[in-house]
């Protein structure tokens, strides 16, 4: 079976994925970690961030990704963070007062490659974009690089297979003769109350691959016009199912 992706490559000078094994920041002794890679409600947001509006759950479809950067260790960034809190009326405040400087981890020169199911509603917004797209933070820029058709996205299909080598993305845990660090990671965040904090509408585990490794499972599939790599297909609408 083959069908239609909209494929787009972002990169930047600087990203920040905020770990989910690790709570708060201790003091300037230490510093926040980052991920090697973006759980998929980054993604959603980063595309919801081009689109202009926050993404509906039955919309988004399958998305797929691989994730590339060149550095990652000795990269500390100090920042001030901002705190906030619910107040008594139920509505989300600021907390005043004196905040410490914290450390954070960042990733140099990253590059992702965008594979996303919903051509009809991306292709518009990928052609003009309604917000600068970001890495993580807003100061983590991203840009399109300009394809070979000359496009900042390119139109291409996909055939499904059974088995395929894989690397630097996220597929859900347990994963058959693949190693790689296990990650609680919420997969949509529901934000559309005003004034309230979003929460994750749905935890799942998922097993980052950050080596070519050859795995076996369903939503796999070979791409020819890009020398024939194999992507794995999340499919976010799985969670309303």
């Amino acid at each position: 079976m083959t069908t239609k992706l909209l494929y787009a490559c972002l990169s930047g000078w600087t990203a920040t994925f905020k770990s989910p094994l690790f709570v708060s920041n201790s003091g300037v002794s230490s510093y926040m970690p980052t991920l090697k890679l973006p759980s998929y409600s980054t993604i959603i947001g980063l595309l919801g961030n081009i689109v202009g509006r926050d993404l509906e759950l039955n919309e988004i479809k399958r998305i797929g990704y691989i994730f590339d950067f060149e550095k990652k260790e000795g990269n500390i960034d100090i920042e001030k963070i901002k705190s906030f809190s619910i107040n008594k009326k139920g509505e989300l405040q600021e907390n005043k007062g004196n905040s410490n400087p914290a450390r954070r981890e960042f990733l140099v020169r990253p590059q992702l490659q965008l594979f996303l199911e919903n051509v009809e509603l991306f292709e518009p917004s990928f052609y003009s974009p309604h917000n600068i797209p970001s890495f993580g933070r807003s100061q983590d820029v991203a840009w399109f690089e300009r394809l070979p058709n000359g496009k900042q996205y390119e139109i291409i299909e996909a055939s499904e297979v059974s088995q395929g080598i894989v690397r630097n993305t996220l597929v859900p845990f347990p994963q058959k003769n693949a190693a790689g660090i296990i990650l609680p990671l919420a997969e949509y965040y529901y934000n559309y109350k005003l004034g309230e904090t979003r929460y994750p509408l749905k935890m799942r585990t998922f097993q980052f691959i950050d080596t070519e490794t050859a795995i076996e499972r369903s939503n796999l599939f070979a791409i020819p016009s890009l020398d024939n790599i194999t992507i794995y297909l999340h499919d976010i609408t799985e969670i309303a199912k």
